[in-house]
This record gives structure tokens, C-alpha cells and sequence, in this order.
């Protein structure tokens, strides 16, 4: 994800993040409001996990995030849960925030390439990186895709997990 916030317009995104090797460890999954007092939700995620892109979706959690309203999300790999101090987390922030007019209406009538490049040109990178995930899950070997989402990564420097899609379609 972003090292800055990221936007969508979605009150249940989804949440897409990467794994470099398979691993057995447990997983936690993490979401914070912005006071980051008490976890939204904290919960384990189904292992093991394979090499690639995940997605989680915060409507298998019957989670909704308020518009206007910053959030950060964790997954954490869990190593040793004796010593938590050494996970490895990935994560970013996000904010739910209202369409563009402009774009509102014409995200519906396109194919899924071309409303991944409005959502992606108008800030919306989780709106983006949804359409092309979900693309690639229901046609795993849709190159454009693949591309398309390597190259969002890019924008955001993500080089490794951009390569290792456009390498091997994640």
C-alpha cells in the first residue's frame, strides 16, 4: 500500500497485501481508528499462507468504515508468539472519502481495466487495486491485469511484489 493515506470510497474495502514465501505462522490481521486506542478488530487469519496477493475483505468481518475517518491496518506474521516484539508487520491507512462527480457514474459502465485507471488516476488506490485484484482472482492469467496492478504497485514503490506479478501473475 501507500506510505501516505490511501482512499477509497467503499465503507467495506478490501484490503490487499503481499507475501514474499509461504509461511505456516499464524497471521493477525489489525484494524485502528484514528484515537488507535482499542483495536476495531484484531483477529487470526486462515493459514498457511501461499506466496502472492491476499485480499481481505472487511464485509467477511460485518466491518464499516465511517467516511471521513482515518484508519490503519496491520497483518502481522507471527513468529514467535512468545515474543511478539518480533513480528513482521505490512499495513497501511486508508480514509473512506465520496467519489469525484466526474468519474461517480462512469466507473460502472467500463470494463474493469478502465475503471482501475480512473479510480488509480483519481486517488482512489484502494478502489483501484480492488477492481484488479478481484479481476485477477475470477481470471488468474489475464496479463493486462497483472500488468495493470504491477504497475500501481510501482506507483507506490512496491518493486518486488510488482515484479514477482508481472513475472509470475501473483
Amino acid at each position: 500500500v501507500p506510505d501516505h493515506m490511501g482512499f477509497s470510497t467503499e465503507a467495506q474495502p478490501r484490503l490487499v497485501w503481499y507475501l514474499s514465501k509461504a509461511t505456516a505462522y499464524p497471521v493477525e490481521f489489525t484494524l485502528i481508528d484514528e484515537t488507535g486506542v482499542t483495536p476495531i478488530i484484531e483477529t487470526r487469519l486462515a493459514s498457511p499462507f501461499e506466496p502472492g496477493m491476499h485480499i481481505i475483505r472487511l464485509a467477511d468481518y460485518d466491518v464499516k468504515l465511517e467516511k471521513g475517518k482515518s484508519y490503519q491496518w496491520f497483518v502481522s506474521l507471527i513468529s514467535d508468539p512468545e515474543r511478539r516484539s518480533t513480528d513482521i508487520l505490512a499495513g497501511g491507512m486508508i480514509q473512506v472519502g465520496d467519489a469525484p462527480v466526474s468519474i461517480g457514474e462512469s466507473v460502472q459502465t467500463v470494463p474493469p481495466v478502465e475503471a482501475a485507471k480512473l479510480w488509480a488516476q483519481n486517488g482512489f488506490w484502494y478502489d483501484a487495486m480492488s477492481v484488479i485484484s478481484t479481476g485477477i482472482q475470477a481470471n488468474p492469467s489475464d496479463a493486462e491485469m497483472h500488468a495493470l496492478r504491477a504497475s500501481l504497485l510501482e506507483e507506490v514503490d512496491l518493486a518486488t511484489p510488482a515484479q514477482e506479478d508481472r513475472q509470475h501473475g501473483l
